[in-house]
């Protein structure tokens, strides 16, 4: 009988032990954006960072977030809590600093802007489209300017003999929960005028679809490109 009560205390102890660490290191954690610096955008490891020390150079802030990916616009946009720092300077109005890269990365550390808890950092992607199926060099494209149908096709090298129509799936319009919404024009109609050869929006596909029988399944089953990663699904790291 002794030695099940000995066991039973054991094990009550240990429980009572793990609760009060689980609690000591949730009270520990931070648990609101106040105390984190944000870092989103065209960044190899988005995340929101527990800084142990008062403040973090911009520059070493991307270096420590695996640096920019390729789909980097080439800026860095910076956003400042407020005087308090009991709130997050997020409004619409309230314009974020905004840091070329390579003059960032050339003055580093000497000249870079200091980032705090509760900053957030952005680095906006580049505008693209997709252009694919039967035309001779299907890829992603940057849109640094408005692009038309047509205008998309061309940068894809033209259409291939087979081609008919065009399937153009709408990604920039909002789809939450629903498939994008999808136009299907006749290049014949396209190219002669008697359909609005219309502008393309970001993160839009263009295919351009044959006369074969794989290309008369094609329509709902192409994909948008993945949203980009939001603030409530960072992993919160600490950082030394």
């Amino acid at each position: 009988m002794k030695p099940l009560l000995l066991s039973l205390l054991c094990v009550l102890s240990i429980s009572i032990l793990s609760l009060t660490l689980s609690t000591q290191q949730t009270k520990q954690t931070p648990t609101n954006d106040e105390k984190l610096i944000t870092i989103t955008g065209a960044i190899r490891e988005p995340q929101k960072a527990e800084l142990l020390r008062s403040r973090i150079s911009l520059c070493e802030l991307l270096a420590m977030a695996g640096g920019t990916t390729e789909q980097a616009r080439g800026t860095v946009e910076l956003r400042h809590n407020d005087k308090s720092g009991s709130q997050l300077n997020t409004s619409k109005d309230a314009k974020p600093e905004t840091y070329e890269l390579t003059q960032l990365i050339r003055t580093c550390p000497q000249s870079a802007p200091f980032v705090v808890p509760g900053d957030q950092v952005f680095l906006p992607f580049h505008d693209y489209i997709y252009v694919d199926g039967d035309v001779l060099r299907p890829s992603r494209y940057i849109m640094d300017t408005p692009v038309r149908v047509t205008e998309a096709i061309r940068l894809a090298g033209g259409v291939s003999q087979n081609a008919v129509n065009v399937n153009i799936i709408r990604c920039s319009e909002p789809h939450t929960g629903r498939p994008a919404r999808e136009l299907l024009i006749s290049l014949k109609d396209l190219y002669r005028k008697r359909s609005k050869d219309i502008y393309l929006g970001v993160n839009d596909i263009v295919f351009v679809r044959g006369s074969g029988r794989y290309h008369l399944i094609v329509t709902g089953l192409i994909s948008c490109p993945f949203a980009a990663t939001t603030s409530s699904d960072l992993l919160v790291r600490v950082w030394h």
